[in-house]
Formats: structure tokens, C-alpha cells, sequence
């Protein structure tokens, strides 16, 4: 992770205004709606006793949620701040460094980590994924997202000009199975995430059009029920491996 990044996310004002610029208008709102219905069918599934939400940031992720126990850990307490109220019962903030995770070995069943592990480089990932290893228990499971390396050209020229200049790393199924498997994971399912960005691009020029006030939402809901060969991202669930 750059210094730039570093002291971006360290700012107040990125908390204040995180939700509303990153996940207030199309598509990164489809991003938010999916990914966070792909955490809450999981947790729905898998029926964890102890949750950790790592890098929760505001608390975006697991809102609504209820789980027996849950942590809100961050390194950022103005983001921590802005997580207060979000969770739906079980769940408390804990200010905390990922590199170094104030946890015991097998605490957890399930981790929760969006919008940070691809935003570190190599070994910083390999470290923080080295982390949230130590505190699952046997068999617990990670969910994360992942950006496609084989996004469609139109989505990597889109993100360019309107993500922010931070690093993100991108993966193919393979190098990503890889890279888990060295870390030692292994990759349960990949569900892809925002499947056709330039549907949803349209879809926010036809909105402005006053003849046009349904079309965005139908594109939407149309487009992540049509599969693609080329999504977005991925929300990633990966099991902890019995041997590293």
C-alpha cells in the first residue's frame, strides 16, 4: 500500500465521506448491493459463531447483519466511528492493525475483507493473509473480493478514469488459486460481481433522459442475471487449508 493511500484513508474526511463517493451512484452501488448480499447468503449458510469484518472501514459490508459475535476492526478510528449503529446486534469496533491482529490463534469462523487486500502489493498481502489465517479456526472461511485481469476493456478504461489512482491488484482464477494455495487457502467459489459495466454505463446516460426514469434499475437487475465471461470482480470465498 502506497503512503498516498496510506494517509488518504487516515483522513476524517475519507471516513465522512467513503459510502456516499465510492458507493453512491452506479455501478459501484451494484458492487455494494451484490457484495454485500454474497457476505449475508454466506453467513446465512455457514451460520459463524464469531465474525471478523477486517478493514471494515464504516462498516459497509456486514450492515444489517446478525451474527453472535461480531468485530468491526479497523486501524481507522474516524471509519470505526462511522461503523457505530451499522451492524444489526453482536457486533463491537476494535481498533486494529492488520499486519498484526490483537487476536488469538482460531478465534474466528468466517473473516470478512473488502476493499483492502488488493490494494496491497505481494508480500503485504501475503502477510495480512497470514493473519487472518492464524486467527480462523480449522476450516473457517475467508470472503473477500478480487478484481478480474480479464475484465472487458471498456471496464478497465471505465475504472481508470473513475477510481481512484491506488494501486489494485488483478487476478485470473488461476493466479488467484495460486496465490491462495500458497498462502494456505483453498478457494471454495468465485461469484462474479458487476458483469456488465457498460450496460450499467448506459444505463446512467439514459437516467439523466426524463423518458427513461425505469431503465437504469431494469438494466441493472438484468445485467447481474446475465452471466459473463468477463466480470468485474469477484467475491472470493476461500477455506482455510488443513496444512500450509
Amino acid at each position: 500500500m502506497s503512503e498516498s493511500l496510506r494517509r488518504l484513508y487516515k483522513d476524517p474526511q475519507t471516513a465522512a465521506r467513503y459510502l456516499s463517493e465510492r458507493f453512491g451512484r452506479l455501478p459501484w452501488s451494484v458492487a455494494d448491493k451484490y457484495e454485500r448480499a454474497a457476505v449475508a447468503a454466506l453467513i446465512e449458510k455457514c451460520r459463524p459463531r464469531k465474525v471478523l469484518d477486517l478493514a471494515c472501514g464504516p462498516g459497509r459490508i456486514t450492515e444489517g447483519v446478525s451474527v453472535p459475535l461480531g468485530i468491526l476492526a479497523d486501524a481507522n478510528t474516524a471509519m470505526l466511528g462511522e461503523s457505530a449503529g451499522r451492524g444489526n446486534g453482536g457486533w463491537r469496533p476494535v481498533c486494529a492493525d492488520a499486519f498484526s491482529l490483537p487476536f488469538h490463534d482460531s478465534t474466528f469462523d468466517l473473516v470478512c475483507c473488502f476493499r483492502f487486500l488488493r490494494h496491497h502489493y505481494k508480500t503485504e498481502r501475503e502477510k495480512i493473509l497470514g493473519e487472518i489465517r492464524r486467527v480462523l479456526v480449522p476450516a473457517g472461511r475467508l470472503a473477500f473480493d478480487a478484481l478480474n485481469a480479464k475484465m472487458s476493456k471498456f471496464a478497465a478504461r471505465y475504472a481508470a478514469l473513475n477510481e481512484s489512482k491506488i494501486h489494485d491488484e488483478k487476478y485470473t482464477p488461476e493466479t488467484l488459486k495460486q496465490e491462495m494455495t500458497a498462502c494456505g487457502f483453498e478457494i471454495e467459489s468465485l461469484t462474479p460481481v458487476m458483469q456488465h459495466l457498460r450496460a450499467y454505463h448506459i444505463a446512467n446516460i439514459a437516467a439523466r433522459h426524463r423518458f427513461f426514469p425505469g431503465l437504469r434499475r431494469r438494466l441493472v437487475e438484468l445485467g447481474e442475471r446475465l452471466p459473463s465471461r468477463f466480470p468485474f470482480s469477484w467475491v472470493v470465498t476461500a477455506a482455510k487449508a488443513v496444512t500450509l
